[in-house]
């Protein structure tokens, strides 16, 4: 087991700058990309914040890239819509169909980058379920204790 875990660790750190690269990719798709500060060793988490001034809120995605317990490209463990101001009530800039639109452009550098799976992470959150659904998700196919659903890249030819 320790093997699996060093092997692993070493495949994080051997892709490291180019999953910094292509998380910086988002860039392009209107987001702000950090690495995420963990003491996993793991993974290679990153946050995307999508910025909507006009409407006084921004959205955060928590992304995990080339993700070894899924095996998906892409998995979005954690989405939250919030208001610029933090004094401001978070249900007022709720179901504006920002954190929609934050995901599309999610799956748009996904698809632009080759990236063939994206997954959506949320134990049992029926918010999270008919947002990932109203998105273009499936659910994973049984079985699925963390109830998570899936999104899958088709290439068109050519």
């Amino acid at each position: 087991m320790t093997r699996d875990i060093d092997a692993r660790v070493a495949y994080v750190e051997s892709v490291r700058p180019e999953m910094d690269a292509l998380a910086k990719k988002l860039e392009a798709y209107g987001a702000m990309v950090v690495l995420e500060q963990t003491r996993s060793v793991n993974e290679l988490p990153y946050v995307a914040l999508f910025l909507f001034p006009d409407q006084g809120a921004y959205v955060r995605l928590r992304i995990l890239l080339q993700d070894d317990q899924t095996g998906s490209d892409v998995v979005i463990t954690n989405a939250d819509t919030l208001p610029l101001d933090r004094q401001a009530d978070r249900t007022t800039v709720q179901r504006l169909g920002l954190g929609s639109k934050a995901l599309q452009a999610v799956l748009s550098w996904s698809r632009d980058n080759d990236l063939l799976e994206v997954r959506g992470t949320q134990v049992g959150n029926k918010n999270s379920e008919s947002f990932l659904l109203k998105n273009g998700f499936a659910p994973c196919p049984d079985p699925n204790p963390c109830n998570d659903f899936v999104y899958v890249i088709v290439s068109l030819p050519g």
